[in-house]
């Protein structure tokens, strides 16, 4: 909740100065903490002003369905950022876009409002760093053409 009330503090001065301030998530941000809140429904409650990235990857990873997430957040997720797993229970099982179990197609067909999509790809985790960035681009321009090139 401290975490949350530092962001709201941020938000409102990056807000104030002309910027559009964000949150990108990770697994922990949609877990339940010890007292049973998520921070992301916290953010989603406390602080309007801040747009969350969901990292697809991240929230299946937490167990998620990465498209009901995506659409639960609707208007306030403009950017949505994809990395792979290839196993939802090894959150270091990272491989390159396309290649894991996220199912991103499906995801982001629900999200017209979508402004850009980000792709990461952790480097120490995928053999044949270059190619493994090759194949996520590809997989990128596939996904951008199935969404008709917005």
């Amino acid at each position: 909740r401290e975490h949350v009330a530092r962001l709201g503090r941020f938000a409102g001065r990056a807000q104030a100065a002309g910027l559009r301030p964000g949150f990108h998530t990770h697994d922990g941000e949609l877990l339940p903490a010890r007292d049973g809140s998520v921070l992301l429904d916290l953010l989603l409650r406390d602080v309007p002003e801040i747009e969350i990235e969901l990292d697809l990857g991240w929230a299946w990873v937490a167990g998620g369905d990465p498209g009901d997430v995506l659409a639960e957040l609707g208007a306030r997720c403009p950017v949505a950022h994809v990395k792979d797993f290839a196993d939802r229970a090894d959150p270091t099982s990272f491989t390159a876009v396309g290649e894991g179990g996220v199912g991103f197609a499906a995801a982001l067909a629900r999200a017209p409002w979508l402004e850009a999509i980000v792709a990461e790809q952790d480097h120490a985790f995928v053999p044949d760093e270059l190619g493994a960035a090759r194949r996520s681009t590809a997989a990128l321009l596939t996904l951008r053409d199935g969404l008709g090139g917005r």
